[in-house]
């Protein structure tokens, strides 16, 4: 497998990749034996570690209500839940970036991708990823299904780390194929990144899932430490955002 080209060893400790396109993955429990993460997408500037987070959340709203957040991001490691950052490409333009993230069609229940129940921070990252390799802007080294199962094996090796994320600046993570997991089956949720990571997938039809009800509370993390004055949300409703832990 080809592995991208770093101007500097890779480190554990920083993000040094310029222009680096990274996966995030943010703690948020153990259900059935299975870890989840809240799962995001991280573009570095020409001068790392700043860059911009973008993901799918649900912060202050009810469980699963998801809308698009972009923020900078100083450093990704002072996230208190951050477990490790996987580096999947470069990608010079936040422009492209930007416009791929809002291209997807997130909460719109015709457009879950098939095989899923429904919209989570993890299928938006495949959904994005898939965007960006069919506009040719980057170009993934294996389809987005394969590479949720190597995401969550290098997640869950790095359990320890968590509030100390191991960082990835190459493509190195994905050399070892991922264990095996056995499916689960959950009857209960826990977070904004619910998830089912083997190939026996629920084939139901996306749009026959359920909501939640509104009594549900939420157990996600908090995000990324940003300058709340450079947050930018997209959604029909004001969203409260906290600047300190």
């Amino acid at each position: 497998m080809d592995h991208l080209t770093v101007t500097e060893p890779a480190s554990p400790n920083s993000i040094t990749s310029p222009y680096g396109l990274y996966i995030t993955m943010q703690w948020l429990r153990k259900v059935n034996g299975v870890n989840k993460y809240h799962w995001g997408l991280f573009l570095a500037t020409g001068e790392p570690p700043n860059g911009q987070l973008l993901h799918a959340t649900d912060l202050n709203r009810q469980p699963l209500d998801l809308r698009l957040e972009i923020r900078k991001v100083k450093d990704p490691r002072k996230s208190r839940t951050l477990v490790t950052c996987l580096q999947i490409s470069t990608l010079r333009s936040m422009e492209i970036m930007e416009a791929c993230a809002k291209s997807v069609r997130l909460m719109n229940p015709r457009h879950v991708p098939f095989g899923e129940m429904r919209w989570t921070c993890r299928v938006w990252v495949k959904e994005v990823l898939l965007t960006l390799d069919n506009g040719g802007y980057i170009k993934l080294p294996m389809t987005v299904d394969s590479l949720e199962g190597y995401c969550q094996a290098a997640a869950d090796s790095h359990l320890d780390r968590i509030g100390n994320a191991w960082i990835y600046n190459d493509t190195r993570w994905l050399s070892s194929p991922p264990p095996q997991k056995p499916s689960t089956n959950q009857s209960s949720y826990y977070g904004p990144s619910e998830m089912v990571i083997d190939s026996t997938r629920d084939r139901r039809d996306p749009r026959s899932s359920q909501s939640h009800s509104s009594g549900q509370q939420y157990f996600g993390p908090k995000p990324m430490i940003t300058e709340a004055s450079t947050q930018r949300y997209y959604g029909p409703k004001p969203m409260i955002t906290e600047t300190s832990y």
